[in-house]
């Protein structure tokens, strides 16, 4: 299993070679940075990359009770309540693929 910088990440503004935005572990070490460059001048697109990895270490926690839970929920639901078994359950397997992704196990 891979291993990451552990969260809260934050986002903070920065300054290389052109406008970025650096998403920073919660002492301020930088995990990575959203260039204005690579988004064609795009602060939006900029604001929500930045964003959405520095929510990673969340969802990844998320996902991961999520899918626990979802199997276990499954175990014990009525089997009267098909469709929302049937919900779960996908819900439960596209954790766990996203998870797997984050992992680097795909």
């Amino acid at each position: 299993m891979m291993s990451h910088t552990p969260g809260p990440w934050k986002v903070t503004a920065g300054i290389v070679d052109n406008p970025c935005l650096i998403v920073e572990d919660d002492i301020g070490n930088p995990v990575c940075a959203m260039s204005l460059r690579g988004v064609y001048g795009d602060t939006v697109k900029m604001t929500a990359n930045a964003a959405l990895i520095a929510a990673a270490p969340d969802l990844k926690e998320a996902l991961e009770w999520y899918a626990e839970n979802v199997l276990n929920c499954r175990k014990i639901t009525a089997e009267g309540d098909k469709a929302r078994h049937d919900l779960d359950h996908d819900g439960g397997k596209r954790a766990r693929m996203a998870l797997e992704k984050a992992r680097g196990e795909v």
